[in-house]
C-alpha cells in the first residue's frame, strides 16, 4: 500500500530518526514546507542545514546576468514584456 506524505512522516521508524524537517518558506500555508533529511546519519559529523526551495523566479536575474551575460536594461525588457516576473 502506498502511503501519502501525512503516514510517511507519522511512521514510527520516521519519527525516531528524526526524518522530517520544517523548513520556513515565505509563500508556504503556515510558514514552512516538509522536508527530508539525510537519511546517513554519522557519529560527530554536521550535515549542513537545508533549506527550502526557492521561490518561483528568485533566481532568474541572478542567471540572466551572471550565466547568459544579459545586461540590466535587457532583463527589464523581458520584465516590461512579461517575459519574467
Amino acid at each position: 500500500r502506498v502511503q501519502d506524505m501525512r503516514q510517511v512522516f507519522e511512521h514510527p521508524q520516521v519519527v525516531a530518526r528524526g526524518m522530517r524537517l520544517d523548513l520556513p518558506h515565505p509563500t508556504a500555508a503556515g510558514g514552512s514546507v516538509p522536508g527530508v533529511a539525510c537519511p546517513i546519519k554519522l557519529v560527530g559529523e554536521e550535515l549542513p542545514a537545508a533549506t527550502a526551495p526557492p521561490t518561483l523566479g528568485a533566481h532568474t536575474d541572478g542567471v540572466l546576468r551572471e550565466v547568459l551575460g544579459m545586461e540590466e536594461a535587457e532583463i527589464e525588457a523581458l520584465r516590461a514584456a512579461k517575459v519574467i516576473s
